[in-house]
């Protein structure tokens, strides 16, 4: 599976965490020489936000197969796991 960010080009995700990583704090990446993204679900079409949800699962889900992620979506914020709030900017 692949997925890609962007309006008129498009950028391949090259990681599913990272990316989900970067809503959770609300981070600005760039993806590339015309895209400086900073990461808001209120930016994201209603497709993409059904995305974003099944791709925060997924990461919760599989978190431990692949890497630790300490956070977890709750209501319309992201909020870090307990024990982990000192990390959280």
């Amino acid at each position: 599976m692949e997925f890609k960010i962007g309006e008129k080009q498009k950028y391949v995700v090259k990681d599913i965490f990272q990316l989900v990583e970067r809503f959770a704090c609300g981070a600005t990446y760039q993806y590339g020489k015309k895209l400086n993204y900073t990461h808001t679900r209120d930016s994201l079409t209603e497709q993409s936000k059904i995305y974003l949800d099944y791709l925060i699962q997924w990461v919760m889900q599989n978190k431990d197969r692949y890497e630790t992620v300490n956070y977890t979506y709750v209501g319309n914020q992201y909020k870090p796991v307990k024990g982990y709030e000192e990390q959280w900017p």
